[in-house]
């Protein structure tokens, strides 16, 4: 069974972080957005185009929608991708920069770095993707297609040789996410400490705590992906349905889970034992066929 990352597969990574650090900074979508000159922009409310006021409405990305990082990589294989991202701005907002921290803004964003942006995304799911399933014929395409080189080496062209082995093309299936993660999260976001409020000003060390911030919703979506590169140590994925199963503690002081864990509940286990049942059972009476057939042909 192929291994696909659904919005389960990050929510569930998202929940092994801690609701704590995952609460961030907020950010904001415009009531209305437009697309001009190739811009997508912040439309202003009807009579305040001198004053440039705006109907905002806040939300938690890093809460709100764990599964962003996927919902941006997939615009990049939309049919209209200048009505698919004034969309996705309605519903998210602009993303607020690049990964590499320029032109950053909440108000707007050029289509053309929109759409690199979603590029980027893209590749770096679809690589992660084949390095979880073995498959380094889609690293071949990336690689050897115009459009995606370039983002899909993290080292010069002049390096690239046509006779990699496939070891070589699933090492670079794994390391390219892991590096773009790891820098865009390093440059756009941070862990911070604060206080937690007290009902009795009690200067207690208990209330001290962590959370992850972040300078523009492209650093959201990269934390989100940097949180599910880092759950591959501590989780396993079920081989019925393929979602994510924490390998880890339920509690602190809860004993760790076994690492041959292979399905996240009895229902999945029966259901996979139930479809291989059928297989075996199925089987025979297809190679019986294909032996009367045989028969008949001489």
């Amino acid at each position: 069974m192929r291994r696909r990352i659904d919005p389960r597969a990050f929510g569930r990574a998202g929940e092994l972080v801690g609701p704590r650090q995952r609460a961030g900074r907020s950010w904001y979508v415009c009531e209305e957005y437009e697309l001009s000159a190739g811009i997508i922009r912040m439309k202003p409310d009807i009579g305040a185009a001198r004053t440039k006021s705006y109907t905002l409405k806040p939300y938690k990305p890093l809460e709100d929608v764990p599964d962003l990082f996927l919902r941006f990589a997939r615009l990049h294989k939309s049919t209209n991708f200048p009505e698919a991202a004034l969309s996705w701005s309605h519903k998210y907002g602009v993303p607020g920069g690049d990964s590499q921290g320029h032109s950053s803004s909440m108000e707007s964003m050029k289509l053309s770095l929109f759409w690199t942006e979603a590029k980027r995304a893209w590749i770096i799911l679809t690589m992660y993707e084949a390095a979880l399933n073995r498959d380094a014929q889609t690293i071949r395409d990336l690689i050897h297609n115009d459009l995606y080189r370039d983002d899909a080496l993290e080292w010069s062209v002049d390096d690239f040789r046509e006779g990699w082995s496939e070891a070589e093309y699933l090492a670079v299936a794994l390391l390219t996410p892991v590096y773009d993660v790891d820098s865009t999260v390093q440059l756009l976001c941070r862990r911070s400490l604060e206080v937690l409020p007290s009902p009795y000003l009690d200067p207690d060390p208990s209330n001290v705590t962590s959370s992850w911030e972040f300078d523009s919703l492209v650093g959201a979506m990269y934390l989100q992906m940097y949180w599910l590169l880092e759950s591959g140590g501590d989780v396993t994925r079920c081989e019925h349905c393929s979602r994510i199963i924490s390998l880890g503690r339920p509690h602190p002081g809860g004993r760790k889970r076994r690492s041959d864990k292979r399905f996240c509940d009895e229902a999945c286990r029966q259901a996979h034992h139930r479809s291989k049942k059928r297989l075996q059972t199925a089987l025979p009476d297809r190679d019986l066929t294909v032996t009367q057939a045989n028969v008949r042909e001489h």
